[in-house]
């Protein structure tokens, strides 16, 4: 049998030369961190082997295409660029005789002794970060006098600074690599098994996520689009991965708007918009590690009916796999943008807290049925004739002005109710989704009483939990809900929840506890729910600040702003009458006594309360 490779040889020369190597458009990306260039650096320089790369060339004196080493290869063009990026005081090259040698010529111009082992180790290392840190701050190597009269040490000191020199010299030396040889196998097989070859060969402790996998995997046929956004997140992917390798990468940017796109670059830029920074509903997900994001592909194989961990299946036939038209995948991505903005604008009042800081999702799974639920009711996607259309009927209007109104309640309802925990698994997702199971709950009224319990049932698995001073972000939700349905309520209410004050200074919130924290250190051998949801609320940060650990009527009258307001204290259910902490003062037993009745009454009277609103229209 033929061999599909021969064996050739790279040099740094090659690496500098710019078009020598160029990367395909399967790669996934530069991914080693630091400390793993730091190792491999140290292996170079201490002539140890470091494997092989695998390379093929398109035509015969053509650039090679970088199949596997990119780490490698990226490393070593990083290094040669900017070596002190690599290198600290505990670098294992720098000479430590000519170092010493240094040092030794620094006390004996002192006319003083060496210190101790320990002492001069320490002055080293000092002095060694000092040095780095000057000459990272310069854009080129600095010269030995140069960087001498930065340091501030005795310029006129000629026997000093000859032997600062000497060390500088093995220092400077030290960073320039070796002019090493590296060993590449020329693969000259069929281009098509380039990805598969790829992927075969992807054993380092850096592994791909399945979703890099489906790059080597997919199919390679491009379709054009005419999408501004999804063209400029799939160049983006390649000008970060040419950027971050300092190699040119096999495609050019006119390439992805004249020639297309592939199924995994749209899969791509689909996940890139989603959870683009700058976009109003990226707070709906979290940025993942790996350089290839899964949300576009969780979301898109949803939608075409698939489990969330069926994302491969997306390039068979009867799905996308022989798409050709591009006004069809720019309508599925339109559709459920389009559909992750309802339900941001859903949700976002009740997410996005009193500091306009979202407050974290419990479980993605909840999104995702939110965002797939809207887009099934919206669109019909008709995978045999390579459609969606938008459902524009009064039955579908109605629907969605229900959702709004309803669908942030769900949200908070099953949050507090351990809905998605209990439905975590990929079978409850896609069985929730089922049109035949589907609880459409979302356009539904929520039953009172059931929120009720809910609400009681959450307050004492808090209770157990609670025993300290953390606030879970379910009962952040919970508290942020209950304000904002208060402010809904009463837009008088609006003028204690300013966001800048009299002088244009910002006002911004605190979750405070009514009985403070350091109070329960006098009852620390008595388990207390500290962070009960009876003894928090909402202060401005400047009151809640400026009394610290007391209540509000410890706390001298005329300092904090709304110590005197009533009206203010009694909407959020603050104990208005100093008598009401009076058990604070008492014995052990009094203080649990007093603090457990307080929380009691608060919770009822604002479960009580918030069932109210929730049930208003």
């Amino acid at each position: 049998m033929s061999e599909n490779y021969i064996v050739d040889k790279l040099t740094l020369a090659d690496l500098r030369e710019g078009g020598k190597i160029v990367i395909p458009t399967f790669q996934r990306g530069v991914v080693w961190n630091l400390e793993h260039r730091k190792d491999f650096i140290e292996t170079v320089k201490s002539g140890d082997p470091f494997g092989v790369v695998l390379v093929s060339q398109a035509e015969q004196r053509g650039p090679y295409i970088l199949i596997d080493g990119l780490q490698r290869l990226s490393t070593l063009k990083a290094y040669e660029k900017r070596p002190l990026d690599f290198i600290d005081e505990n670098d294992k090259f720098i000479d430590k005789e000519k170092l010493h040698n240094f040092f030794v010529e620094q006390y004996k111009q002192r006319g003083l002794q060496l210190p101790k082992e320990e002492k001069l180790e320490k002055e080293k290392k000092a002095f060694l970060k000092k040095m780095i840190s000057l000459m990272k701050l310069e854009r080129e190597m600095p010269g030995a006098s140069s960087l001498w009269e930065k340091l501030g040490t005795e310029i006129n000191n000629f026997g000093l600074y000859k032997s600062f020199e000497e060390f500088y010299l093995s220092f400077s030396n030290n960073l320039k690599l070796p002019e090493i040889t590296i060993p590449a196998i020329v693969y000259q097989g069929p281009v098509d098994r380039l990805p598969t070859v790829f992927e075969n060969l992807n054993t380092s402790s850096v592994t791909l996520s399945k979703y890099e996998v489906f790059s080597s995997q997919w199919p390679t046929t491009k379709v054009i689009v005419k999408d501004e956004q999804l063209l400029e997140n799939v160049w983006e992917k390649y000008r970060r991965l040419k950027n971050s390798s300092s190699f040119d990468v096999d495609i050019a940017e006119e390439d992805i708007k004249n020639k297309g796109i592939t199924l995994f670059e749209y899969c791509f830029a689909l996940s890139e918009i989603l959870i683009d920074d700058k976009a109003p509903y990226s707070y709906m997900f979290s940025k993942g590690k790996k350089s290839t994001d899964p949300t576009g592909f969780g979301l898109l194989a949803l939608a075409l009916g698939l489990q969330v961990n069926e994302a491969h299946r997306i390039a068979e036939e009867k799905y996308l796999g022989n798409v050709r038209d591009g006004e069809f995948l720019e309508g599925i991505k339109d559709a459920l943008v389009t559909s992750t903005k309802i339900v941001s604008d859903s949700i976002k009042n009740w997410v996005f807290d009193l500091r306009d800081a979202p407050i974290k999702n419990a479980s993605l799974y909840q999104i995702y049925h939110m965002i797939i639920t809207v887009f099934n009711h919206r669109y019909t996607l008709d995978l045999n004739n390579k459609t969606i259309v938008e459902n524009k009927d009064s039955e579908t209007k109605e629907y969605f002005a229900n959702f709004r109104k309803f669908a942030s309640r769900w949200y908070l309802y099953h949050r507090i109710n351990n809905f998605w925990n209990d439905n975590r698994q990929v079978s409850d997702l896609k069985r929730l989704l089922d049109p035949k199971e589907s609880h459409d709950f979302y356009v539904t009224r929520i039953n009172g009483e059931n929120y009720k319990n809910a609400l009681t049932e959450f307050s004492s698995k808090v209770r157990q939990e609670s025993t300290t001073r953390n606030v879970s972000n379910d009962v952040k939700l919970l508290l942020n809900s209950y304000y904002k349905m208060l402010l809904e309520e009463d837009e008088n209410r609006k003028k204690f929840f300013k966001t800048k004050g009299e002088n244009g200074e910002e006002i911004t919130f605190d979750i405070e506890h009514i009985v403070p924290v350091k109070r329960f250190e006098k009852v620390e051998n008595s388990i207390q729910p500290i962070s009960a949801i009876g003894n928090l609320c909402y202060l401005p940060v400047k009151d809640n600040r400026s009394k610290g650990d007391t209540t509000i009527y410890d706390y001298a009258m005329d300092r904090p702003s709304l110590t005197s307001n009533k009206e203010f204290l009694e909407m959020i259910d603050y104990p208005t009458d100093r008598a009401d902490f009076a058990f604070i003062e008492g014995n052990e037993k009094d203080f649990c006594d007093g603090f457990i009745n307080l929380i009691d009454n608060r919770e009822a009277r604002m479960f009580d309360n918030f069932t109210r609103l929730l049930l208003k229209d």
